[in-house]
């Protein structure tokens, strides 16, 4: 057990902020929000398809491969082949729409979720770091096992405040690990719409380049 002595008044602080600290609502399983998927099914449905066919034409594009080559295009060298790459054309376009529109709209409801956890997490940081900092040289790691003793007393009195709660949890799980992973599923997610808009901008360009060719020789 480690033993703080404090002043009743720092003493008064840290019961104070505790008391602040128990009212947040906040529990560790509140975290798993972050992290979990929250892409709806059409707009994973759309990507898929984005996907797919952003992969193919790009593919073919880079490589070099005549798109009427392709068996997903149907018959090779045909006139079948030409309509058939404008028609991958417009799937490319209007699946991209379409993920990108339903997943601004998945966005923009996640956000407004994350919006009362991230108030509840501030608050709750701003509680536990008055604590710390009253606490001194105790550090995150001596929870929930602290004694705090009022020091100046005639006879000292060992005061144990009741670290042991949920929001102290949630708080420190935050810090130590939800926080770093939430950041870098953030950067996946802006490098995965990055790439695949990539991708399908390649194949659009093998595309139209093919189409002029073919309907313009």
């Amino acid at each position: 057990m480690k033993i703080v002595k404090v002043s009743p008044e720092i003493a008064a602080t840290i019961r104070g902020r505790k008391n602040q600290l128990d009212r947040v609502e906040l529990e560790p399983k509140d975290l798993i929000s972050p992290l979990r998927e929250w892409e709806t099914r059409p707009t994973v449905a759309a990507k898929r398809i984005f996907s797919t066919l952003g992969v193919l034409s790009s593919t073919a594009f880079i490589v070099g491969v005549d798109y009427a080559d392709i068996p997903f295009l149907g018959v090779p060298q045909g006139q079948g082949g030409k309509w058939l790459s404008l028609i991958l054309f417009a799937g490319i376009v209007v699946s991209g729409f379409a993920y990108l529109w339903n997943r601004s709209i998945d966005l923009r409801v996640r956000e407004f979720e994350f919006l009362a956890l991230r108030e509840k997490i501030k608050r709750a940081s701003s509680c536990v770091d008055t604590i710390l900092e009253s606490l001194e040289p105790a550090d995150a790691s001596d929870f929930p096992d602290i004694r705090v003793v009022f020091d100046g007393s005639d006879r000292a009195k060992g005061q144990r405040v009741d670290f042991e709660c949920q929001q102290l949890d949630a708080v420190l799980l935050y810090r130590e690990k939800v926080s770093g992973e939430e950041f870098k599923r953030s950067i996946f997610e802006r490098v995965e719409v990055w790439f695949l808009v990539g991708l399908a901008s390649l194949g659009t360009i093998g595309l139209s380049l093919y189409w002029l060719k073919a309907f313009c020789p």
